[in-house]
């Protein structure tokens, strides 16, 4: 980093003749291991730890590279460390290196780094503390403070311990598998700094008790605690409250700045982020800052190659000490929530209430004041089945949103919350409502509420209940507040406070009364329109499937006709080894064979005429698919771009016992297991997702990437996975070239329309897609963004998808 000089040309090329491994980038990140341990052994003050855990690295440098080369790279040690630390990996801000045991180790992002260093900054002398040290990365970044500290990872511990010693920084580290650090009481430190592991159960709490203890016990007067922490630090009800519950303990000890940072595409971690510093000046102000929801807060370089995105460091702190009213809010401990929520959104959502047009009539009413919650009873689950209600069985049309007891479908027990009243529901998921009307349940006729479920009714005459139904369906004000109150790990949800927090404007009756009016007629017309639609698209389906039998019969029948000849030439009588034909020769056996082949595609045909041609739809986790997608399509002329981890989650101490100390404190835990899961799963036939991405990918190939099929590192097929509301998004998008204007989104899906070359031509690609997509449940949508770097985006939304591992809350689990 800044301390390092840069490595002279002839450094250079030594260092990338040997990494350089154009076809395994995770070769490349081995090579360059090899050669850092390798040359680190040659260097005076080597420890033998270090090399002892990094033993399969360590090469004899004699055996690949000259004398010359050798005394090269000893000159200039620490620009080759450094040169290797922080070479980047294509596509990648966060560098990353490949242990032992194949796990990938990313480092923090640079820019991160900085944001860390410009919000507090040790000086020369301080006395800096690292738990959970890394790479140490922040002392290479700030060299001249005295460095301690500990490590969980053996890997990183020692790949600190090699560029510390070639920066020439002193520093006590330790490697150690304690979660906890026993510190004497005396010892105080100017800086403390980490990024501690993210994890659920025993682990988190082991990471709260030692922030916690080092904050309130070992920080100096005027010293600074500077933590990168998951987003879910700042509104968890588990562990992490217990940190954020400093600010109400000391209220006037510190001041804090919570930061939630945006997701950039090539993050070292999957989990959003947010940046958590704790400065002893005894002031007590709190400054939160939402820098994940603007494009401002991220910058772009090396545009015209690939996308390299970084976080804005200048911009995040130019807002912070202009004040910014849009992002910033500003006060004290004691205005924060009831549970201490540290999410700056929820607050800043002031900034979007909606203003009432008093001249017609309009007030504004918070969400509370018109409804009242109703109360669920609390029962047995038992292990016998029962009616769940969840957001599926919610609607997104608030004029037909009635919901009969026979209607809700009978699962395994997940929900002790019965309803046994008639009421209005209401459900937030993924940034969606979705609601409903129950119409006959009683105290024997009773459903269960998933936890995203919301029952309530009104108490106001002022507003009716299709107005206010059509609000959480159609306002988009009322929408983005719930995005800025909701929370989740994986999705986003709505509490029941905050929903009644939720402001509307109200407008007068007749108002009232004539908006709905105009959307019944509304959705007549789209209804008609719709069954016009399907008679369409039937009807082009039938002649899909009616071409290709009849190409089918048409193989047939020349296959038949050559057959017949041969029988009339040999006067009914022929044998398999018989060749006919004099130019193009066949065998009889073949002729056979083709007949035969044709009459079963024919028979497959015609038995696939009814449906999907055939495809059966299963329940499948988008992700797994993707990723064996990309697994078996992998290309000389692209590379695909898909971040599976964000979709994988770990699910820790499943099934442990709790152990318990004498006062009936939770002390450890013994047994248990580890899981991963995603969570993202739709019914759909796997097949049918097969020949769509087929189709998508192949239009990139064919339109996007003409012409530079000479440059596969330049071609990118983009594939992300979100939610919106219970629908399950797949964006599949190409850094290619732009389509020319006339390619609209109905041109797009139409059937017959295509271009290439700048000519019209006949295709039904883009129309598989929408077909394909419609039938099973789901939608396809066509994005054109010329001036984007990704300029053609596709959209798969899955309508008919599977969230129930949304009850998994990973705030509490032991």
């Amino acid at each position: 980093m800044s301390q390092f000089e840069n490595l002279s040309e002839a450094g250079r090329k030594i260092v990338e003749n040997y990494i350089s491994e154009k076809s395994n980038i995770l070769l490349s990140s081995k090579k360059k291991m090899e050669l850092m341990v390798s040359l680190y052994a040659m260097m005076d003050g080597a420890n033998p730890e270090v090399l002892n855990i990094l033993s399969d690295s360590l090469k004899i440098l004699s055996d690949y590279l000259s004398k010359e080369d050798i005394d090269i790279l000893r000159a200039e040690y620490p620009a080759v460390m450094n040169y290797c630390f922080e070479k980047r990996d294509p596509f990648n801000e966060a560098m990353y290196y490949v242990d032992k045991n194949g796990y990938t180790n990313k480092m923090l992002p640079k820019s991160l780094l900085e944001l860390c260093q410009q919000l507090a900054s040790p000086n020369k002398g301080d006395d800096v503390f690292l738990p959970y040290a890394g790479f140490a990365q922040i002392a290479l970044l700030m060299p001249e403070a005295n460095y301690s500290g500990f490590e969980l990872n053996a890997d990183r511990w020692a790949l600190s311990q090699m560029m510390l010693h070639a920066s020439g920084i002193p520093s006590a580290i330790m490697l150690t598998g304690d979660m906890h650090m026993s510190l004497p009481k005396e010892k105080l430190y100017n800086y403390i700094f980490s990024m501690p592991p993210f994890a659920t159960g025993r682990e988190e709490r082991g990471v709260v008790d030692n922030i916690y203890e080092l904050a309130t016990k070992h920080l100096a007067e005027k010293g600074a605690l500077c933590c990168i922490l998951p987003e879910t630090f700042c509104y968890s009800a588990s562990g992490w409250f217990e940190v954020r519950k400093i600010l109400l303990d000391y209220p006037d000890q510190f001041s804090t700045i919570v930061i939630t940072l945006p997701q950039l595409p090539n993050m070292f971690s999957s989990t959003n982020l947010c940046v958590f510093c704790l400065v002893k000046d005894g002031n007590g102000d709190v400054m939160l800052m939402d820098a994940s929801r603007n494009d401002a807060f991220m910058v772009m370089h090396d545009p015209d190659y690939y996308e390299d995105w970084y976080i804005n460091v200048d911009s995040i702190i130019a807002t912070l000490k202009h004040g910014s009213m849009d992002y910033c809010w500003f006060g004290k401990a004691e205005l924060l929530s009831d549970s201490v929520d540290l999410t700056p959104s929820r607050y800043l959502v002031k900034n979007i209430l909606p203003e009432p047009n008093t001249r017609k009539g309009e007030v504004r009413y918070r969400i509370g004041d018109l409804i009242e919650l109703v109360s669920t009873t609390h029962v047995d689950m038992g292990e016998t089945k029962h009616p769940l209600l969840g957001m599926k069985e919610l609607s997104d049309n608030y004029l037909n949103c009635d919901i009969a007891y026979s209607a809700v479908p009978w699962k395994k027990p997940q929900s002790a919350r019965a309803l046994t009243e008639n009421c209005l529901l209401v459900g937030f998921i993924g940034g969606k409502f979705k609601v409903g009307k129950t119409i006959d349940l009683s105290e024997e006729l009773y459903v269960t509420l998933r936890p995203e479920i919301i029952p309530f009714r009104l108490k106001s005459k002022e507003v009716s209940e299709e107005f206010l139904l059509r609000s959480f369906m159609l306002n988009d004000n009322l929408r983005e507040q719930a995005k800025m109150l909701s929370t989740g790990v994986t999705i986003s949800r709505l509490k029941k406070q905050d929903l009644l927090d939720l402001v509307i404007v109200v407008p007068s009756k007749e108002e009232q009364s004539r908006l709905a009016s105009q959307d019944t007629k509304s959705t007549i017309s789209e209804a008609e329109q719709k069954l016009k639609d399907i008679y369409e698209e039937f009807r082009r389906d039938m002649h899909m499937k009616k071409h290709a039998i009849g190409q089918t019969i048409f193989n047939l029948n020349n296959w038949w006709k050559i057959l017949q000849r041969a029988r009339r030439e040999g006067n009914g009588v022929i044998e398999d080894n018989a060749v006919i034909g004099r130019n193009q020769k066949v065998s009889v056996k073949e002729i056979h064979d083709n007949i035969q082949q044709i009459i079963g595609q024919l028979q497959q045909q015609i038995s696939k005429f009814d449906r999907g041609n055939g495809l059966v739809p299963e329940n499948i986790s988008l992700t797994d698919f993707i990723e064996d997608y990309i697994e078996k399509h992998k290309s000389p002329l692209f590379r695909f771009d898909y971040d599976a981890a964000s979709h994988y989650h770990i699910i820790d101490n499943i099934g442990a016992e709790e152990v318990y100390d004498e006062k009936g404190n939770i002390i450890g835990f013994t047994g248990g297991k580890t899981e991963e899961c995603t969570f993202e799963y739709a019914v759909f036939p796997p097949e049918a997702l097969t020949i769509i991405f087929d189709n998508i990918v192949s239009n990139a190939c064919c339109h996007g990437f003409d012409g530079r099929e000479d440059e596969p590192n330049r071609n990118i097929i983009k594939i992300e996975l979100s939610t919106e509301g219970t629908d399950h998004i797949i964006s599949i998008s190409n850094n290619g070239k732009p389509v020319s204007e006339i390619v609209t989104e109905d041109y797009v899906f139409t059937y017959n329309s295509s271009t290439q070359n700048g000519k019209n031509h006949f295709g039904i690609g883009g129309y598989e897609v929408k077909r394909l997509m419609k039938e099973f449940d789901g939608d396809a949508e066509f994005i054109s963004r010329p001036e984007d770097r990704f300029p053609v985006v596709y959209r798969l939304v899955f309508h008919n998808t599977n969230i129930q591992s949304i009850d998994i809350d990973f705030s509490t689990m032991v």
